[in-house]
């Protein structure tokens, strides 16, 4: 019977030890398969790479004369299983219910979601439901960003007052039921509020700095109230249904895109997860049944594996302890990294030795072939070590491009800045940071786009605000130097 084959893919964008880790936990795996026949699975398992090889990952591979995995980019249903038939795409920005109405004028329960001509995800029955069934969080419209226009075709409204094409970006919904002083004790600053014919309770709401009001029932609103709409900038919302029945469709309104399903290869979810090995923290992921998982807080997953070597008692060849030693120094920057433990240093150094390679003349020479970028696109240069975060409504993109010196990161610089506010809209993002990181004097000079990148980074780091970047001086870890600092300091914005 042929063997079942095993994918042990790292995460996307991926950087040496993503590629290298995947290779020697690959070659761990099948090495226990050999030594142990009696408790063998019958699996064999395949190093993958869920993107392209980066020229730092490219030298260590030839160095160490290993073949760099296959590409994989979805571990999803593949097409040849699917019988296709054609469906006209919508855009991200649809309501739910729009979406719902589609698919019982087509027939189909899957929507294609594109934006210029290009598929960026689908919409299913599935997501629909979970709108209506399985949201119980009352800032959900504010959170997915929705467009008042959205909430006025959802509830068959008319708009009487602000901009339709705005968005609904802070705040809650509140029912507006009781009297005058019970509604408006419920409402704060930029809330909705979906309320029936009590003009006083009308007027408080606005006088209230709600963001929306919607008045139900087709209940007639006076001009006074209207004025009053107007003068504090409220969108006023006229609306036939019931309060019940808008209350029970306005989360249809939300836009398609805050369902779609960032670091794992794409459809993941759909995949049977075996193992998960890793140093970073804990994400979303979820998986169909329980699964081996191995997290710690080390410096690199290539630590993590080689512990599992000597655990599993397999002998360590030249070739994989060159592969994880470079893992090692990659990650933590020859040991300069705020992540970087003592554990993974005496490992680096246990595996040179397995390798006969000295560390120093390693690390230097990786770290110099990924220090050339003539060859590469601006693109390509952002892409290589990009990640995507999320943190209270904000989304935002944080690469990450190091060598050995400042006049390569001049250079660099001078080419990716004029690509930065194109990457913010490609990646749908309100703000993108990048790095660029000197080895040698381990310091950072951070540029970054977005209307409030500037003061974050001020807040973040107590510094002036400067719109051309900043020096972050024994800054070298975005882990563990630059995302905390971003994220806490978004928080506290939120308190």
């Amino acid at each position: 019977m042929a063997k079942k084959k095993v994918w042990v893919v790292g995460h996307k964008h991926p950087d040496t030890d993503s590629i290298c880790a995947a290779i020697s936990y690959a070659n761990l795996k099948n090495e226990i398969e050999k030594k142990n026949p009696k408790t063998a699975t019958g699996m064999t398992y395949i190093a993958k790479r869920a993107g392209s090889v980066n020229a730092e990952t490219a030298y260590v591979l030839e160095r160490f004369h290993a073949e760099a995995p296959a590409m994989i980019s979805d571990v999803g249903t593949q097409i040849k299983d699917i019988q296709i038939r054609r469906t006209e795409g919508v855009n991200s920005h649809i309501s739910m219910k729009k979406a719902w109405e589609m698919m019982k004028i087509l027939g189909v329960v899957t929507l294609p979601v594109v934006r210029e001509n290009k598929l960026e995800g689908l919409i299913v029955t599935g997501d629909i439901a979970k709108s209506y069934m399985d949201v119980y969080d009352n800032t959900i419209l504010s959170t997915a960003r929705t467009q008042y226009k959205n909430i006025v075709e959802t509830l068959d409204g008319q708009l009487l007052t602000g901009n339709e094409h705005a968005y609904f970006v802070h705040g809650k919904v509140v029912i507006g039921i009781g009297t005058p002083e019970g509604v408006t004790s419920a409402i704060d600053k930029d809330d909705l509020v979906m309320i029936g014919d009590g003009e006083e309770s009308q007027m408080l709401s606005i006088a209230s700095n709600c963001s929306c009001m919607i008045v139900t029932n087709g209940y007639e609103i006076s001009q006074e109230v209207i004025e009053a709409a107007k003068e504090r900038e409220v969108v006023l919302i006229s609306t036939p249904y019931d309060t019940f029945t808008a209350a029970r469709l306005i989360n249809q309104s939300m836009p398609i895109k805050h369902f779609e399903k960032s670091q794992a290869v794409s459809n993941i979810d759909e995949a049977e997860i075996l193992e998960i090995i890793d140093h970073h923290r804990l994400g979303s992921l979820e998986t169909m049944s329980p699964v081996y998982f191995r997290n710690q807080p080390l410096g690199c997953t290539s630590t993590i594996i080689y512990q599992m070597y000597l655990e599993k008692g397999i002998t360590i060849t030249s070739q994989m302890a060159g592969l994880m030693c470079a893992a090692i120094l990659s990650d933590t920057l020859m040991f300069r990294s705020p992540t970087c433990t003592q554990i993974d240093r005496e490992a680096a150094l246990r595996l040179a030795e397995i390798a006969e390679v000295k560390v120093e003349e390693l690390a230097s020479a990786m770290f110099q072939a990924g220090s050339n970028f003539d060859n590469k696109t601006e693109e390509e240069i952002l892409n290589q070590d990009f990640k995507i975060f999320h943190a209270e409504d904000v989304s935002f993109g944080v690469a990450q491009i190091s060598a050995m010196g400042r006049t390569e990161l001049d250079k660099v610089q001078e080419r990716i800045e004029p690509k930065l506010e194109q990457m913010m809209g490609e990646k749908q993002i309100q703000m993108i940071f990048v790095m660029l990181t000197d080895i040698l004097n381990e310091s950072t000079y951070l540029i970054y786009r977005g209307a409030d990148a500037s003061q974050l980074v001020a807040a973040a780091y107590n510094c002036e605000p400067s719109d051309q970047g900043i020096m972050l001086e024994n800054v070298v870890s975005r882990k563990k130097q630059l995302i905390p600092a971003l994220i806490n300091t978004l928080a506290e914005r939120k308190m």
